[in-house]
């Protein structure tokens, strides 16, 4: 078996591919869970429409392969509450894709350490 040698922050940790395939898995599915509940959350209402929860239903994570996971929200309407043409009625309210990928590195990366740590232990 290959071992390979990772360095983050001056420290080097030596680790198998299985163990780095742990921790890279590990580590996009802690993102890919802090993007999802970011996306998830409504904002405090106003007004008097009534929210059907679609949004939230049709949001979920897929695992494309061994490396990669996306965030997807199938409502027809959600690029206008969550994207990059974010509607104005929604920005500051509504939490934008950017917001939700920056969330999602930052807790992948803080999670790949961590299992770095753990698996070399």
């Amino acid at each position: 078996m290959m071992n390979i040698t990772v360095t983050i922050d001056q420290t080097d940790f030596n680790l198998t591919t299985v163990q780095l395939g742990y921790a890279i898995q590990g580590a996009l599915d802690a993102g890919a869970a802090s993007a999802y509940s970011l996306m998830q959350r409504y904002p405090p209402p106003r007004g008097t429409y009534r929210r059907t929860g679609n949004l939230r239903r049709k949001l979920s994570i897929i695992k494309l392969r061994l490396d990669a996971r996306s965030v997807v929200n199938t409502a027809p309407y959600a690029r206008w509450v969550y994207g990059p043409q974010q509607a104005w009625m929604h920005v500051g309210r509504w939490v934008s894709v950017s917001d939700a990928s920056d969330a999602a590195r930052s807790e992948a990366i803080a999670v790949f350490r961590k299992l770095l740590r753990r698996v070399t232990q």
